[in-house]
């Protein structure tokens, strides 16, 4: 599991260790994490290269720079982390792994012409974040075929739940509700479609065990308004 430590990779790897999997954590040497269970393994280290990820049965690719407003502001690190890092992650496992989970984004498909947007919308992201996660995209379909790796490529709506940070909407209502008297909104009208991180893990292993390759869109198919 790579972006082990980030909001959905603790998650992911809570329940995987429920379910009776050995994990193998993939992380920056600087990350926060605390192998400290008998059937987790760590890895830590700066570049890829000189990382050996042995044989896993399956990589679920979560690392990545998540933020939008981080990516619009810094392209070439967004291009960097979630292009490159993805293809090299690639490049090692076209030989050794059996299946490849990429956690991608529904930000791919741009402004819905349809809702729910369906798997065979047109994509047109918008903005460096969407953009790097497209292209990372093309590079697990490129190699999936190319090596006959199995492959599922998830595109993730707006998921929330405990240990988000602050940033994104739903616990930055919460921590004003909380802490003051008056909540202050942006963009009260824009709509999304929210999912609890542990409904995303569940579709995860879901696809892993009922699925075959190919592109899935995770989310409720619910608008619901920042104002509601």
């Amino acid at each position: 599991v790579t972006g082990a430590s980030g909001f959905i990779g603790q998650h992911l790897v809570k329940e995987l260790l429920h379910t009776g999997y050995h994990v193998t954590l993939l992380a920056h040497k600087n990350a926060p994490i605390h192998a400290n269970h008998e059937h987790v393994s760590l890895i830590k280290g700066d570049l890829l290269d000189d990382i050996d990820i042995g044989h896993p049965d399956v990589i679920f690719h979560l690392g990545a720079i998540p933020n939008v407003k981080l990516c619009a502001e810094n392209p070439q690190q967004a291009i960097k982390v979630n292009i490159q890092g993805t293809q090299r992650l690639l490049e090692k496992a076209k030989q050794n792994v059996k299946k490849f989970v990429y956690m991608s984004t529904a930000a791919v498909y741009g402004a819905p012409k349809t809702l729910p947007i369906p798997e065979e919308h047109p994509t047109k992201p918008q903005e460096p974040y969407a953009i790097t996660k497209l292209a990372a995209e093309h590079f697990v379909s490129f190699y999936a075929h190319s090596f006959g790796i199995d492959h599922l490529t998830i595109r993730l709506f707006n998921c929330y739940g405990e240990g988000q940070s602050h940033d994104f909407v739903i616990p930055s209502l919460i921590k004003q509700v909380l802490s003051q008297k008056t909540i202050e909104l942006q963009n009260h009208a824009h709509t999304r479609d929210y999912i609890h991180v542990s409904d995303v893990v569940s579709a995860i292993l879901f696809l892993l065990e009922n699925r075959q390759s190919g592109i899935y869109n995770v989310g409720t198919g619910i608008e619901t308004s920042t104002q509601e």
